[in-house]
């Protein structure tokens, strides 16, 4: 991990506006709503919530504009309270904002290329988070016969998600 002191800390929203990974779909499938989150955002937002699960508010969320949240004043708290592994190495000083930034581009171009794959495999759905997609797609294609091209593009788009799966673990889920 990079070491050198920061020189000027960004803001939360500024690292969180350049990734979205924690709303679009690719690090959770949904968010926990606690108390009054369910009335504050149906209120911010003047619609019905996307549920998949009781009490939970789908992801990819449906307040994410680009990777800007549209309520973000009347977030669920969860979403509140949430800091990923990098943003906390940020603002605990062990790594620069512009290592985070460079971290940020290659996890989202991986997210690209995974779903450049699911694409090529036939599955262009964006509302349903990226695991749940991978997953379906593999199961639909395990019951089916699979020529040798589409068993090329299986085994990419496989190795493609490991890559992300791998790149999250490291560098955006708390840990050890």
């Amino acid at each position: 991990m990079d070491k050198r002191p920061l020189k000027k800390a960004p803001s939360s929203l500024a690292l969180c506006l350049a990734c979205g990974l924690c709303c679009n779909g690719v690090i959770f499938s949904d968010v926990r709503l606690r108390g009054d989150d369910k009335a504050a955002l149906k209120k911010a937002a003047g619609c019905e919530l996307r549920k998949r699960r009781p009490g939970r508010l789908a992801q990819p969320c449906q307040f994410l504009d680009k990777r800007q949240c549209s309520v973000y004043r009347h977030r669920p708290g969860y979403c509140r309270e949430f800091e990923c592994a990098l943003l906390k190495n940020v603002k605990g000083g062990e790594l620069t904002a512009e290592s985070a930034l460079r971290m940020v581009r290659a996890t989202l171009s991986k997210v690209r290329h995974v779903e450049k794959a699911l694409g090529s495999l036939g599955d262009t759905d964006d509302t349903m988070p990226l695991r749940i997609r991978f997953e379906r797609t593999l199961r639909k294609l395990q019951s089916s016969r699979v020529d040798l091209r589409a068993a090329v593009h299986v085994s990419e788009l496989t190795l493609t998600m490991h890559n992300l799966t791998c790149a999250l673990s490291r560098t955006f889920y708390p840990g050890e």
